[in-house]
């Protein structure tokens, strides 16, 4: 039978609750409405990409009610 460490049983504990947070952290930042980028909603992904970048945002995220999220 294989038998695991109290210590390396802690260890491996704290690095799986350690990657949830990390995960955690990177699925809550969100995605910012971008006023002046709600005129190319209806183009293609291209130009909404281009549009958030000029407006200082990595890309864009979606368009709802034709209202542009940037991220």
């Amino acid at each position: 039978m294989l038998t695991v460490s109290s210590t390396t049983m802690a260890l491996l504990k704290t690095t799986f609750v350690l990657l949830l947070i990390a995960f955690a952290m990177l699925a809550s930042v969100g995605a910012v409405r971008v006023g002046p980028c709600d005129q190319v909603c209806s183009r293609i992904d291209a130009e909404k990409d281009e549009c958030c970048r000029a407006h200082g945002y990595s890309g864009y995220n979606s368009c709802r009610s034709g209202r542009m999220d940037c991220y």
